[in-house]
């Protein structure tokens, strides 16, 4: 089974964001009660079919949003939202989506953001700042 893009649901729901909250937390307009994420039983269904447990699912996204941090970290780079689309895109493909329906998840999520006035090239936080 693969995650689809009508698996991603607002408001907030204990699971995978599409952006990393911990990013993007703190910058104003931005509120993790409306963001889109995948909630536990598509990441249960997805697990099941692929023989892991939701957290190794979970982890498998964390694991690439954490390699961009540590990268820009490393170079001093300080990301944008703009930044965080590739990575939003790569992480949902390592949950199990196609790179079509990666692409279109993220860009709703980002059009998301600029809807509340968080514009692409908007600063935001490294993981550990």
């Amino acid at each position: 089974m693969k995650l689809n893009v009508s698996d991603a649901r607002t408001p907030d729901v204990k699971g995978h964001h599409i952006f990393s909250q911990a990013n993007i937390r703190g910058i104003s307009g931005y509120s993790s009660s409306n963001a889109l994420s995948f909630g536990n039983k598509p990441l249960d269904s997805i697990a099941k079919s692929t023989g892991q447990t939701r957290r190794q699912v979970h982890q498998a996204a964390t694991n690439v949003q954490s390699a961009a941090n540590r990268r820009w970290a490393a170079e001093g780079i300080t990301p944008t939202l703009s930044d965080h689309f590739g990575v939003a895109r790569d992480a949902l493909q390592a949950m199990g989506l196609s790179r079509a329906d990666a692409n279109v998840l993220s860009y709703m999520r980002l059009r998301q953001l600029n809807k509340v006035g968080i514009d692409d090239l908007m600063a935001t936080r490294v993981w550990g700042d």
